[in-house]
Parts: structure tokens; sequence; C-alpha cells
């Protein structure tokens, strides 16, 4: 597989790992590994009280092996829940997780959507939606679904650095650092963001003095040219 180089220190990287920065040594997100992570985190405090499941063996046990990062033993538990309730929301989000961290990111999509179909008003489900699209080179549709995440849950930090971090990744860096801004409107004390925010003015500044010695020196071949016309 073919590798191409980190935005940051021009290290080579893995294509699947293209959202990943690697500065001075140390790896920075936009880190799939993390941003999994972080959400399993998140969303393992934020399940629903008709949701949880403390009677429900396969599931219980399935979040033990994922925790333990079994996930092939994880996928296994979880299916065998969603043969006994195929809507089981809580099932569907981590069975598309664990086939995540399979590198299986077609199928975690699909299980995601299920799951969307079920409930499209499960912010956290946009949002991780959002962290598998990139995956599959479908950033665009990734960034929207960051959006309609924030549209059912507007203070929620975690989309909005989640789809600061692609569009820096896209080059897009104004639409970046306005996401940061919400984020710290929010948090003023997120480091995560101050930081980011911070690396995408300095990228964005390379850009504009980029944009400009290439315009100074259109104008100036142009310039030359017309001197050379005049004297025929």
């Amino acid at each position: 597989m073919a590798s191409i180089k980190c935005k940051s220190c021009g290290s080579k990287i893995k294509p699947k790992n293209s959202i990943k920065y690697v500065v001075d040594g140390s790896t920075l997100y936009f880190c799939s590994e993390k941003c999994m992570n972080d959400f399993i985190s998140i969303f393992a405090l934020d399940v629903s009280s008709t949701e949880k499941s403390s009677q429900n063996d396969w599931l219980n046990k399935g979040k033990e092996l994922l925790e333990l990062e079994e996930y092939v033993k994880a996928y296994e538990c979880f299916s065998n829940e969603l043969k006994i309730n195929t809507r089981n929301l809580e099932a569907l989000l981590y069975v598309s997780m664990v086939l995540f961290k399979l590198d299986r990111h077609d199928e975690a999509l699909s299980y995601i959507n299920k799951a969307l179909e079920l409930d499209p008003l499960k912010a956290k489900m946009w949002t991780f939606k959002g962290l598998v699209l990139p995956e599959l080179n479908r950033c665009e549709e990734a960034i929207k679904c960051f959006q309609k995440s924030l549209e059912l849950d507007p203070v929620d930090i975690f989309p909005m650095i989640s789809c600061a971090r692609l569009l820096f990744h896209l080059d897009r860096y104004e639409e970046a650092i306005s996401y940061y801004d919400k984020a710290l409107e929010i948090d003023p004390k997120n480091e995560d963001a101050w930081y980011e925010k911070g690396r995408s003015m300095s990228y964005l500044l390379v850009l504009k003095e980029n944009t400009q010695n290439n315009s100074s020196k259109e104008h100036s071949f142009s310039s030359i040219n017309k001197g050379n016309y005049s004297a025929y």
C-alpha cells in the first residue's frame, strides 16, 4: 500500500492513517485511534436508561472484550445480541465501533446507518458516522455528519473539534479555525482547541504568503512578456 507524507513533518504514513499527524516525533490527532477511544469513553457515559442492559450477558461481555481490545470476540458478542434484538441501538453502535477497529470500514458504516435509521436524532451517532467516513475517502459527507450532530447538540465540543481537524486535513484552515473558536467559546481552557487553532493559523499564514508570492511571480512574468512583445 502506497504511503503519503504527514502534513506537519513530512514523514511517510499509511493512507488509512491519513488523519493522523506527527509533529516533532509526537503523535497528534486527528488520529483515528485516539478519536475512537475518546468516542467510546464519551458514549459509555451517555447511554440512556432505556438502552442500559445490566442483565444482558452478550452486550456486557462484548463491552468487557472491547476494553481488552479483543475485537473479534467482542464482535461475536455484539452480533449475538443483535440476533436477539435487531433494533438495539447500543449494540448496533458497538458492533460498528468494533468493525472500525478491525479496519472493516464499509461494514462499520452499514451498521451505523442502521442505527440512524432507527433513531436519526441521536447526535453521537452522527458524530461516529463522521469519524468512519474519512476512512472511506468521503470527507465532505463526514463534515455534514459533524454538522448534523451539532444541530442536535450544539454544545458538544467533540464533533466541533473533530470537524475542525478534518477541515485542517483538507487545507480548509479558515473553516477549521471557526470550529475551534466555537469550541473555545464553550470551553475556554481546552488546550487541544487552543493548540490546534494556533497550528491552523500558522498553516493559513503560510498559505496566504505562498499565494501572494505566486501572484507576484505571475505579475512579474506578465510584465517581462509585455516588454518582450514591445521589442518586436
